[in-house]
């Protein structure tokens, strides 16, 4: 991470809002996200008792995720229009199986099922009109 960039940790920002930047007065973010490799060294911190592992990486730009009464997650692919069904080991560490439950959506952006409880019939899907 470069030093000085607006999201590095402990930077403090003064927004006063009642005197707000005229609009366009200031330059949009020039700097794009991107995914490099994760370095060998690097770990993430988590409280005593919890630990952290790669569930799956069978996925295309994931937006949002909703887990049914029976422990099947359905994940909506925003960008390829589909809807993902998995499954996960026993020990809820990893995806066992990961299979296109609805395809040729138009961004897929929420999902929910009904009717709440142990034994929902449908899943509902929001998408872009």
């Amino acid at each position: 991470m470069r030093s000085g960039l607006v999201g590095s940790p402990g930077r403090q920002h003064r927004i006063n809002i009642a005197k707000p930047p005229a609009p366009f007065a200031t330059s949009p973010s020039r700097y794009m996200p991107n995914i490099v490799p994760k370095p060998k060294t690097a770990a993430l911190l988590v409280p005593n008792g919890f630990k952290v592992n790669v569930f799956t990486s069978d996925l295309v730009a994931p937006r949002i995720m909703t887990v049914a009464p029976n422990g099947d997650i359905f994940v909506a692919e925003t960008n390829t229009g589909r809807i993902k069904a998995m499954r996960s080991t026993a020990d809820g560490a990893r995806a066992l199986s990961i299979e296109e439950y609805a395809k040729g959506l138009v961004g897929p952006s929420e999902s929910n099922s009904t009717p709440r409880g142990s034994n929902p019939h449908w899943l509902y899907v929001a998408q872009l009109s």
